[in-house]
C-alpha cells in the first residue's frame, strides 16, 4: 500500500491516514513458532513494516467468513499469523526474529451474498435506509463487447456487499443471475440518493445489460462523487476512486490490477467471489463514504452542481450515439491542412532557423530577441507564449498601428492551423482511417466514432470532449 505525496497544498486539508481499515492487529515477538497457527511468512527486514503486514494479511484474510457480520466467525480471536523476519547483510543471516500477528479486529463487514432471500433482506435495509452506493464489476471496459459479471453496494459507512452475477463456470454456485440485478435495480429507483463513482461507466453497463434498467429513472437521486470531489477542489488532479480516497478518507489499498494479478486472471469473471468481495466491496463502501464526506461541497455549489450531477445522464446518452463520420471529407481537408502546415513550417525555418516551434522557452527566447512581449507570465514567471497569447498581443499591436513581423503572423496561423490538425483533424482520422503506405489506399476502419463528454475535470471550460474511450 504506497503511500502518496500529492505533492502540493490543495484547498481541502488531506486526511489522516485510516490506520483502523480494514482492521486493526497487534503484533509480539515470539521465541520460536511452536504456536499454533495460519501461515508462517518469510521476510527480509526492511522499512515500512506495518503496510506491508497490512496489505498482506488483506491478500490472506477470508472476509466473508471473518469479517462479515452475518458470520458466526465475525472478528473471531481464532485468527493468527506469524511472520519470520531476517536480516541480512551480503547474503549472511545476522538475526532472525519470528513475530505474531494477534487480536484482528474490524469495525467493517465485508460480506458475499450467497442467496436472493439473504439480498432481498439487505436490500430491504438499503431501501429504508434512503441511501445507497453501487458499483459495477465487468470483463472489460466496452458493453458492447463485454458483460457485467457482479455489483457491490453499501448504504451505511461500515457494511459492503458483493453480489457475484455471472462469474465463470467453475464458481456458478455463487452466482445469483438475473433477478439479482432487478432487485438492485429497484432498489436504485427507490432510494432519494445514490451514490457511484464515475457513474456513466457503471449506469452504461447496466443499460446495455437489459433496457429495462433506464438511468433516467435515477437521474434526480444520482450523485456522483468523482463529481463532488472536483467541486471540493477543482485543482486537484488526482480523479481516480484510489487516490480520492486516499486523500479525502485516508484509506490505503491495493488497485484492480493488483487483484487481478494475485490470482493471474484473465478479468474479473475468473476471479472467485469470496476473493473478489474485499476489494469490489470496498469500493463500493468509499465511494458510500466519500459521498457522505463530500456532500458538503455539492451544496456550497449550490446550482452550478446540481447542473453538474443533473448532466450526467444525458451526457451518457449522448455518449451511446456514435456520430457518423464523413471520410471523403476528413481525407480532404486533412490533405490541405497538412500541406499548408508544411509550407508554413518551411516558412518559419528559413526565417527563422532552426528552432523547435513547440518549445515554450525557444518561443520565448524568439520573442525576446525581437523585443516583443505577451505581457502574460507563467507560474514560474517566464513569458507565457502559446497561441491565445500571441493572437492577443498581434490584436493589442494593431490596435496601437505597430508594424507586425510578417513571421510572427506566420507563427499564429501555424500555431492555429496545428491545433485544428492534431485536436480534430488527426484524431478524427487516425480512429477511423488506416492508410497502407505499400498501395496508397485509405482503409475505413470506423464509420462512426464516439466522444467522451467531460463537464468536469477540464481545465479550459465545461462539456470538453475527447476521442472514444475504451468505457
Amino acid at each position: 500500500m504506497t503511500k502518496i505525496n500529492f505533492g502540493r497544498d490543495n484547498y481541502i486539508k488531506q486526511a489522516p491516514e485510516n490506520n483502523e481499515f480494514p482492521f486493526t492487529f497487534e503484533l509480539e515477538l515470539v521465541e520460536d513458532t511452536v504456536i499454533q497457527v495460519d501461515s508462517v511468512i518469510k521476510y527480509t527486514a526492511q522499512m515500512e513494516l506495518l503496510p506491508i503486514l497490512k496489505d498482506d494479511l488483506i491478500s490472506k484474510i477470508d472476509f466473508n467468513s471473518q469479517f462479515n457480520k452475518y458470520s458466526e466467525s465475525y472478528n473471531s480471536k481464532d485468527l493468527k499469523f506469524v511472520y519470520e523476519f531476517q536480516l541480512v547483510e551480503d547474503t549472511k543471516i545476522l538475526l532472525v526474529n519470528y513475530v505474531r500477528v494477534y487480536n484482528i479486529k474490524t469495525k467493517y463487514s465485508f460480506t458475499l451474498v450467497e442467496s436472493i432471500e439473504q439480498l432481498k433482506e439487505i436490500i430491504n435495509k438499503a431501501i429504508e435506509s434512503n441511501k445507497i452506493s453501487f458499483d459495477i464489476e465487468s470483463t472489460g471496459l466496452n458493453p458492447e463487447r463485454d458483460s457485467l459479471v457482479g455489483y457491490s453496494f453499501a448504504y451505511n459507512t461500515s457494511e459492503a456487499y458483493y453480489v457475484a452475477v455471472n462469474h465463470i463456470d467453475k464458481y456458478n454456485k455463487y452466482n445469483l443471475g438475473k433477478e439479482a440485478l432487478d432487485l438492485i435495480y429497484d432498489a436504485l429507483v427507490k432510494v432519494e440518493r445514490v451514490y457511484m463513482f464515475n457513474s456513466r461507466f457503471d449506469m452504461r453497463f447496466m443499460e446495455y445489460t437489459d433496457s429495462r434498467y433506464d438511468m433516467v429513472k435515477i437521474a434526480n437521486s444520482l450523485v456522483d462523487v468523482q463529481v463532488n470531489c472536483y467541486l471540493a477542489d477543482s485543482d486537484f488532479r488526482y480523479h481516480g476512486l484510489k487516490p480520492l480516497e486516499k486523500y479525502y478518507l485516508g484509506i490505503y489499498r491495493s488497485d484492480f490490477e493488483e487483484t487481478l494479478s494475485k490470482g493471474s486472471q484473465l478479468n474479473w469473471a475468473y476471479m472467485n467471489p469470496r476473493e473478489a468481495l474485499f476489494y469490489a466491496a470496498t469500493d463500493a463502501l468509499t465511494t458510500f463514504m466519500l459521498g457522505e464526506e463530500t456532500m458538503k461541497y455539492l451544496d456550497e455549489a449550490k446550482l452550478s452542481g446540481q447542473l453538474d450531477q443533473k448532466l450526467l445522464v444525458p451526457l451518457m446518452k449522448m455518449e451511446n450515439r456514435g456520430i457518423r463520420v464523413d471520410h471523403v471529407y476528413l481525407i480532404e481537408e486533412k490533405e490541405k491542412l497538412d500541406e499548408e502546415l508544411f509550407k508554413l513550417k518551411e516558412y518559419l525555418a528559413k526565417h527563422l532557423g532552426d528552432i523547435n516551434l513547440n518549445s515554450p522557452k525557444q518561443r520565448q527566447d524568439l520573442f525576446e530577441s525581437f523585443g516583443l512581449d505577451t505581457g502574460e507570465r507563467t507560474k514560474t514567471g517566464a513569458m507565457s507564449t502559446g497561441r491565445e497569447q500571441m493572437i492577443s498581443m498581434v490584436d493589442k499591436m494593431e490596435e496601437e498601428g505597430e508594424e507586425i513581423p510578417e513571421w510572427l503572423l506566420h507563427l499564429g496561423n501555424y500555431s492555429r492551423l496545428e491545433k485544428l490538425s492534431n485536436t480534430f483533424f488527426d484524431n478524427l482520422y487516425n480512429e477511423t482511417i488506416d492508410y497502407d503506405n505499400e498501395t496508397g489506399a485509405y482503409n475505413i476502419i470506423k464509420d462512426r466514432v464516439r466522444f467522451n463528454y467531460r463537464n468536469t475535470q477540464t481545465a479550459t471550460g465545461r462539456l470538453s470532449s475527447g476521442k472514444e474511450i475504451e468505457y
